[in-house]
């Protein structure tokens, strides 16, 4: 079993995923990837993880609909919900137990502050 931090990647773009993907590693985070809020919700029931990182906009199941089901279901593990979009300002996010609200475009710097916010100590190797 790993002590790293495990972290669940949410969002429908591929590309994105990979790209997030790869700074989490970069990070020496544990990272799993689902590409809608329905296969993340069926992860959050079955496994833990130390922070969730979800785009808004997917299919099937959005992010606001997966942080409402989060909260139904009783699941406090800390989301960051990005968004391209302006839909949902951070007040409506925090009513739903969403954690930060990160805009995108972000850059991979941001991205790290926010992760640390909840990871602490990511690159001290111990």
């Amino acid at each position: 079993m790993s002590d790293r931090p495990k972290i669940l990647i949410v969002d429908d773009d591929v590309d994105l995923l990979a790209t997030l993907r790869s700074i989490c590693d970069s990070l020496n985070c544990e990272t799993h990837v689902a590409k809608d809020g329905r296969e993340a919700l069926d992860r959050l029931s079955s496994e833990e993880f130390t922070l969730v990182l979800s785009d808004v906009r997917m299919p099937r199941m959005d992010g606001m609909s997966l942080l409402e089901n989060l909260m139904k279901m009783g699941n406090e593990t800390p989301v960051v919900v990005m968004t391209g979009y302006s839909d949902y300002s951070a007040a409506q996010i925090d009513e739903k137990n969403g954690v930060v609200l990160l805009e995108k475009p972000f850059t991979r710097k941001s991205l790290q502050e926010v992760i640390e916010q909840f990871i602490p100590l990511l690159n001290t190797g111990s």
